[in-house]
């Protein structure tokens, strides 16, 4: 399966969740699955994402963190959406609002390659081009994720087009994205950054993912 743009960001999304948000343990597993070039950054100063900014709600200044690389988590897992007064990272601090204290939190979250460039590369085409079978998925319905923080087992409405013989068909599929995501995290050989971000919880940065197992199209 090929994600373009916001559905890559979706992807990554899920992703995400299981690394932040979920029990501890399905965080190391979902870390321990990714490949040794694939990483999760949160580059809270980059100026062209949604969230962030160059210092955070406590007034520390923000970074470019990794949070999780060659199979290992960087940031202990039980420290997300704490109170930003326990130890912890700095710089890491946001607050949804004036009303409710600082929280540890990601903010402008990518999904990166480190042994691809930071331009796209045509990468996608050349993806769909040697594919005999698949499927193209330009819309994931986010806001319908269904996931267990306890399994990483989740379900999403997403739409896209079938791929025959290298080249994409012209009727558009509907169905549901059923996987775990341990799996999913196993199953991307190849990501490539496309500009912009996604509004999500936090900013997402689009990326085209090249997902080759681990998850599964249910037909709507």
């Amino acid at each position: 399966m090929v994600f373009l743009g916001a559905a890559g960001s979706a992807v990554t999304a899920i992703i995400l969740r299981g690394l932040v948000g979920s029990a501890p343990h399905l965080a190391v597993k979902t870390a321990a699955r990714f490949t040794d070039s694939l990483c999760v950054i949160d580059d809270a100063s980059d100026p062209r994402g949604p969230a962030g900014g160059p210092f955070d709600a406590e007034g520390w200044p923000t970074l470019r963190r990794t949070l999780a690389q060659r199979g290992e988590l960087a940031v202990d897992p039980a420290l997300w959406g704490r109170p930003s007064r326990v130890l912890g990272p700095h710089g890491l601090s946001w607050r949804r609002d004036l009303a409710r204290p600082p929280v540890l939190a990601p903010s402008n979250v990518a999904l990166v390659s480190e042994t691809q460039p930071e331009t796209n590369s045509s990468g996608s085409e050349a993806w769909i081009a040697n594919l005999k079978r698949g499927f193209v998925c330009d819309s994931v319905t986010i806001g319908a994720l269904s996931f267990d923080v306890g399994t990483g087992v989740f379900a999403v409405p997403c739409s896209g087009r079938l791929v025959r013989g290298g080249e994409v068909t012209e009727r558009r599929v509907r169905g549901v994205l059923q996987g775990s995501v341990a799996e999913l995290a196993a199953g991307i050989v190849d990501v490539r950054p496309v500009p912009g971000y996604t509004p999500l919880a936090c900013g997402i940065r689009k990326t085209d993912v090249f997902v080759a197992h681990g998850v599964s199209l249910q037909s709507g």
